[in-house]
């Protein structure tokens, strides 16, 4: 995802703030970076990078209802790590664009994503 306040005019990442990594094959395209990443590591083998921080996003999102937002539970760790979208914001986005029962399954997906990355940072990314 790219985000920025001013106009986006090449839409390609060429420097990520924050990168997400939901299987294994992601390791070689994303262990080169300095940024942070942050892996399922409950379907990914335990990172020892310093800038690799693991949450079990699979296992909340199963725990929701369904595997299948893995990848929301991730977006709202996401939120919470690098800023740059209040998750007020995502949420109020989610209900604008999605009927009342998928806003609130993407509201339910994000939030616990959200709150499980407070903290990961100063814990060395082990939750």
């Amino acid at each position: 995802m790219v985000a920025s306040d001013e106009e986006i005019l090449f839409p390609k990442v060429t420097r990520p703030d924050l990168a997400i990594a939901l299987h294994e094959a992601a390791e070689e395209p994303f262990a080169a970076l300095e940024t942070k990443v942050l892996f399922d590591s409950g379907l990914m083998k335990v990172r020892s990078r310093s800038n690799w921080y693991g949450l079990p996003f699979a296992e909340i999102a199963r725990s929701l209802g369904g595997a299948k937002m893995a990848n929301l539970v991730a977006f709202g760790a996401a939120l919470n790590l690098a800023s740059f979208l209040p998750l007020s914001a995502a949420e109020a986005a989610a209900r604008a664009s999605f009927s009342t029962e998928a806003a609130e399954l993407n509201v339910k997906a994000l939030r616990p994503g959200y709150s499980e990355a407070a903290g990961i940072i100063e814990t060395g990314g082990r939750k």
